[in-house]
């Protein structure tokens, strides 16, 4: 197999996933040629044609390729054209979302192009749905969640207190959601105590200007954490009760703080955007549609959760549907591995 992908470093969830999968195929004995495409600029075109000419001259193989987004879609393009010409059974996995949505042109060649024995693997059933909308014709998908690409060690160390804890861990950007996540804890201010934690690098003016604003609303009542890594990100889950996540980010997939989120039992409210509904149960937290009142719409479910023991169960219930979707991944990677044999 000619095994072509971005590998850590950097690292972000399609290099994890890229690493993921090269491993775990590695472990099951199956001769793999790695080629690492990520590179950015003329060095990343570099990488695409030596991975084409690998492809041309390479005997009866099978090619995967984990695609890039917008339009690094067109040097893909190439890379499955070049695949077709040697008869290679192709695997191509999607981590972003832009160009399923748009319906982007480039997106509907590389599929035709990929012929009708390509294995299409996406991240849960929205994506496949979406993705068959897209193209309009039928695909032979595969889902593969991400779960797995997180840290496992998690327990479940919540206390509930009189205080509602909520965090935000990303990017911080206003696609990402922070300006949301600051309004709807401004706006849950006015009706429960609340704290609000938020983690993840504060470089530019518009961060700073957001974290101003919540700190004269909320006073000490707001913790910014920085960047957090390893056990500090650990710690950040368990000092928190509620994880909110209303991005907006074009390329939102199945973002991997979502995964972290239920895996240390935090029940979460986020955005219903990419993939994120797949993960999200009724019972271990609340997605909501990019247009719907966001604010008002994580005080109805906090407000219900914060009655009896209900919090209890949706803390238990998130841990729950993170081993869920683990055993679920599990199963879908032996399922892969097998078929690429």
């Amino acid at each position: 197999m000619i095994f072509i992908g971005p590998f850590p470093k950097p690292i972000h969830g399609q290099s994890l996933a890229t690493q993921n999968i090269f491993d775990f195929l590695n472990s099951k004995s199956i001769m793999i040629k790695k080629i690492d495409v990520s590179s950015t600029g003329v060095k990343k075109i570099m990488m695409h044609l030596y991975a084409c000419f690998v492809i041309l001259f390479a005997g009866k193989t099978s090619v995967y390729i984990s695609l890039n987004s917008n339009k690094g879609l067109i040097l893909n393009l190439f890379l499955v054209l070049a695949a077709r010409l040697r008869g290679a059974k192709l695997y191509l996995h999607y981590h972003a979302y832009d160009h399923i949505r748009r319906k982007t042109l480039v997106l509907y060649w590389l599929a035709k192009c990929a012929g009708k024995d390509a294995c299409h693997i996406v991240l849960g059933q929205t994506m496949a749905s979406d993705l068959r909308e897209s193209i309009g014709f039928d695909l032979n998908t595969f889902i593969l969640n991400n779960s797995k690409l997180i840290q496992q060690s998690y327990n479940i160390t919540q206390k509930k207190t009189s205080v509602i804890r909520l965090g935000h861990l990303s990017n911080l950007t206003k696609e990402k959601g922070l300006t949301t996540t600051i309004d709807t804890a401004i706006y849950l201010s006015n009706f429960f105590s609340i704290e609000l934690y938020l983690a993840g690098p504060a470089e530019s003016q518009y961060v700073k200007d957001e974290i101003e604003k919540v700190k004269l609303a909320l006073g000490d009542h707001i913790k910014y954490l920085g960047p957090l890594y390893g056990d500090d990100k650990d710690k950040f889950y368990r000092s928190i009760d509620y994880f909110i996540f209303p991005s907006q980010y074009k390329n939102e997939a199945e973002p991997l703080v979502v995964l972290e989120a239920l895996a240390a039992g935090v029940p979460v409210i986020a955005s219903d955007v990419g993939c994120i509904a797949d993960d999200i149960t009724s019972k271990s937290g609340l997605s909501i549609k990019v247009d719907d009142y966001f604010a008002e719409k994580t005080k109805e479910y906090i407000s219900e959760m914060e009655q009896e023991s209900n919090y209890k169960h949706a803390s238990l219930n998130a841990r729950h549907r993170y081993l869920e979707l683990l055993e679920i991944s599990a199963c879908q990677l032996n399922k892969l591995s097998e078929n690429m044999k």
